[in-house]
């Protein structure tokens, strides 16, 4: 996987040689910006997986740029990269949330590659640390659909479908179920947020497989679809109806019952890129709702047999009733014989 990579500096002799140095490895693709300030408006407009900035520059310094960042990203690995070697540089750099302090200088080769050993262990604790607390808000989301289970069925899929789209950093999301011999979908829930930006006269629910965009790959392939360039991947393929909401990226993932795919969750527009861990996610907590799904299936069927049988009996002890009544009512008196003394 390739890391995307803000390099401020405003050296441009040293952003060129950095970002050819990086680029070079295979593993990051580089941008760069001469100033805290384009630094900052780039990080407005595209996900990074880390920063390397210089500690000395017009206007804002590395410093002044790291605590800017860490008001609106507190968890994205910052570098600090320059010439400067003071020790109160180096302190306040840390102490203001700087992931490491690299020294610029000496050989260059061995420089570059200290640099991109040092973005690669940021990012990765970075990953870590969101893998845990992701891995923790799913086992509590899970926790929570047990107790949601008791809601009215509707309710309980609204509650699943938000819970989806917030553990996954997305803006939108939806859960369909997948019937037939996996050739119709029927979209059940929408996210809040999806019904509120959708301009889309009537939201169709039910369809047939073949008759889906690309939204529908993940049942055809049997596989999750991972698309971060929306625009790029639908170019070719049909487009959303009018006043469909606007998509830049889209997971869609399926979710399988032994061998049959049985539900089909869809997020979009994580600010972020979606990756395997989306799809790991997704995957853990949707096969969680669907052994509760199942399980309420089978307690709302004995609810139904159970109705039935009581119905059966009452109209079974109605009819015995009746029976017994309309006996009682044919049966005619016994004739009397006194004289053969059988009655008195």
């Amino acid at each position: 996987m390739t890391n995307s990579i803000l390099y401020v500096d405003d050296e441009e002799v040293l952003l060129d040689l950095t970002k050819i140095y990086l680029e070079r490895t295979g593993t990051f693709s580089v941008d760069t910006a001469s100033s805290a300030s384009e630094g900052l408006e780039l990080i407005q407009t595209k996900a990074y997986s880390a920063i390397v900035s210089d500690y000395e520059m017009p206007g804002m310094n590395g410093i002044e740029f790291l605590q800017a960042v860490r008001k609106h990203s507190p968890a994205l690995p910052f570098i600090i990269f320059t010439g400067r070697g003071r020790e109160d540089v180096v302190i306040e750099a840390l102490n203001s949330g700087a992931s490491y302090y690299l020294q610029k200088g000496g050989d260059p080769k061995a420089q570059f590659a200290e640099l991109s050993h040092k973005i690669n262990l940021a990012v990765e604790k970075r990953n870590t640390e969101e893998q845990l607390l992701l891995d923790e808000q799913r086992l509590e989301a899970l926790f929570d659909f047990y107790k949601k289970s008791v809601l009215p069925f509707h309710d309980f899929m609204d509650y699943a479908v938000e819970e989806n789209t917030r553990i996954t950093g997305s803006q939108y999301g939806y859960i369909a179920f997948v019937s037939g011999n996996e050739d119709h979908l029927s979209i059940y829930s929408w996210s809040r947020q999806s019904m509120k930006d959708s301009h889309v006269p009537e939201h169709r629910k039910d369809c047939p497989l073949e008759q889906t965009g690309i939204w529908g790959d993940a049942v055809r392939q049997r596989r999750a679809t991972i698309i971060n360039d929306f625009e790029a991947a639908t170019r070719d393929r049909k487009k959303p109806p009018e006043g469909h909401i606007h998509l830049n990226r889209y997971l869609g993932v399926p979710v399988f019952d032994n061998e049959k795919i049985v539900i089909l969750a869809g997020v979009a527009n994580k600010k972020a890129v979606y990756d395997e861990a989306d799809v790991r996610q997704i995957t853990l907590l949707m096969n969680g709702l669907w052994e509760i799904v199942k399980r309420k299936k089978t307690e709302d069927e004995l609810k139904v047999a159970y109705e039935e049988m009581e119905t059966a009996y009452e109209q079974l002890v109605a009819s015995q009733d009746e029976l017994v009544s309309m006996h009682k009512e044919r049966q005619l008196p016994r004739p009397k014989d006194r004289g053969l003394g059988l009655y008195p």
